[in-house]
């Protein structure tokens, strides 16, 4: 997977590594919804990311166009329970979740358009 996904690897690694790890106060904790934000932000870049490299691959026009971004939203769920689990100062939230699968649905769409029209006009060059 890492040598057709490398983005996508990233992303996913990264987001748990941030969103797993303790913080004492959130940064920009003054902005309203900062967090949710944050959550639409991460997993929307998840499924961009994984959009993104479906099109490199020439994958785009397969089932998983519709499976990464539902599996992008099922990760922020899983990244839920675990914060609720296995850390002692994060909390698995169900708001958060609805975020994540927020900045999943809207993100992904675009992305997916944004990756037809530059996977078309590859094919036209090649």
């Amino acid at each position: 997977m890492f040598r057709y996904y490398p983005l996508t690897f990233v992303a996913v690694v990264a987001t748990a590594i941030v969103c797993l790890i303790p913080i004492a106060e959130p940064p920009l904790g003054d902005v309203p919804f900062m967090d949710k934000w944050t959550h639409m932000v991460l997993f929307g870049g998840i499924a961009s990311v994984t959009l993104f490299e479906l099109a490199m691959n020439r994958r785009l026009q397969t089932v998983w166009r519709w499976v990464a971004p539902t599996l992008a939203a099922l990760y922020g769920g899983l990244i839920e329970v675990l914060q609720g689990s296995c850390t002692t100062t994060r909390s698995g939230d169900w708001y958060d979740f609805l975020a994540d699968a927020f900045g999943v649905l809207v993100c992904a769409p675009i992305a997916y358009l944004i990756c037809r029209k530059i996977s078309r006009k590859e094919n036209r060059i090649s």
